[in-house]
């Protein structure tokens, strides 16, 4: 595509509708770096090679008069039904058709559809809404005829009093995530849900997931088990000793992290802690170390003893002369934000001080601190970045960077 003529320069739109515009429009357009979807008419199809894109998802013809949806669309019997004349729609996102719909209701209510998005439609539409559909890009998938579909859009939590808010024979559809905290009893579970598919991931309890894995069209690689018999934990957790009293459980899931308070002792951790397992990391002190472990899946799970004193870093942070001057002993780097190393701190400091260096995130250091900090590094899966080399600076380009939708 090319376009000689000066104009604005834009650097990404998402939804482009140009079924309105002529020539004279478009030469006020001089390039668009990256374009979703370019939706044009009919009669100017030809203006389309007048653009000069980069790089363009897809093309999308179709008349003025349908209508341009950028979000979730359900098809329901009322909303088919006599109606002055049928419904053309291009639409960008998610379409679920009900089940009270009827062939007839399709054939009558819909003139065209084209579909940037997921599909979802009862097994006996199917034939019907893909005669209809002239474009589509996406999964389609279809649920059994007579179940009522439930959508959710976003994350849903399905426990017993969400579970038994759903009618007998529910078709649940998650455009989000889908937890599972808690155990469901299998009859009741048998008897609410007949379909289930999501868009995101599983997390479900082991207990349930054999027949919610049946329930899924596609279950494959996204479904993540909480372990039988565990209490299971929903948040980042802080064990100290009046957790271990009056919160803990024998056998504990935790859905972030955990950081153990150095003052617990292992025989309060022995006294209470059979298993402990972690969807993101466990942080212990290495005196914790012979009782933790055999507690621990050490091959499944990240777990992290450290020596002397932990210092956490999250979120953006320097860290200055000043922290060593007060430390008492030696000191563990954990780094899961971005740090800032004072070039006043000698490396030798450094390697004096820090026990290991654990880096999740980014440290921003001089070339010589960041030998020091390479010489105690145990775990490095984040970046390195020499502080002395000052950043380019983007230059910034003439016109509007991004825009969700155009319409010329």
């Amino acid at each position: 595509m090319s376009n000689e003529d000066q104009g604005v320069t834009y650097g990404n739109i998402g939804v482009l509708d140009i079924r309105t515009a002529d020539a004279a429009t478009l030469r006020g357009i001089r390039r668009i770096g990256n374009l979703g979807l370019l939706l044009h008419g009919p009669d100017n199809a030809a203006l389309v090679n007048t653009l000069s894109v980069g790089n363009l998802g897809c093309t999308v013809e179709a008349p003025a008069h349908y209508k341009l949806e950028m979000a979730p669309v359900r098809f329901d019997a009322k909303a088919l039904r006599n109606r002055s004349e049928p419904l053309g729609m291009v639409i960008m996102g998610p379409v679920t058709v009900d089940a009270d719909v009827s062939v007839e209701d399709i054939e009558q209510g819909i003139e065209r559809l084209f579909i940037m998005g997921p599909v979802i439609c009862p097994d006996s539409l199917m034939a019907a809404l893909r005669s209809k559909t002239e474009q589509q890009m996406g999964p389609v998938t279809s649920y059994p005829a007579g179940a009522r579909l439930v959508s959710i859009m976003g994350a849903l939590k399905l426990d017993h009093d969400a579970l038994a808010t759903l009618e007998d024979g529910t078709a649940l559809n998650v455009e989000g995530r889908l937890t599972v905290p808690e155990p469901l009893p299998a009859d009741l579970l048998a008897r609410k849900i007949l379909w289930l598919n999501v868009e995101g991931a599983v997390r479900c309890r082991e207990e349930n997931a054999p027949f919610l894995r049946s329930l899924m069209p596609d279950p494959e690689g996204t479904l993540t088990l909480l372990p039988a018999g565990f209490k299971v934990i929903e948040r980042a957790l802080a064990i100290d000793s009046t957790f271990l009293r009056f919160g803990a459980a024998p056998k504990m899931y935790v859905d972030g992290r955990i950081i153990v308070d150095p003052a617990v002792t292992a025989e309060e951790i022995d006294g209470i802690v059979r298993e402990l397992r972690c969807a993101a990391m466990i942080v212990a002190s290495a005196a914790l170390r012979d009782s933790l472990a055999p507690k621990c899946d050490l091959e499944r799970d990240q777990v992290l003893f450290y020596d002397g004193t932990l210092w956490l870093e999250e979120g953006s942070t320097e860290l200055n002369a000043e922290r060593f001057a007060f430390l008492d002993g030696v000191a563990t780097l954990l780094v899961e934000g971005e740090l800032t190393i004072d070039e006043a701190i000698d490396p030798e400091v450094l390697v004096e001080k820090l026990a290991k260096v654990h880096n999740f995130g980014t440290i921003r250091c001089t070339p010589a601190q960041m030998g020091a900090l390479r010489a105690r590094m145990d775990r490095n899966s984040g970046t390195l970045v020499d502080s002395t080399v000052a950043e380019e600076e983007e230059e910034e380009s003439p016109g509007v960077n991004n825009i969700g939708f155009l319409a010329l």
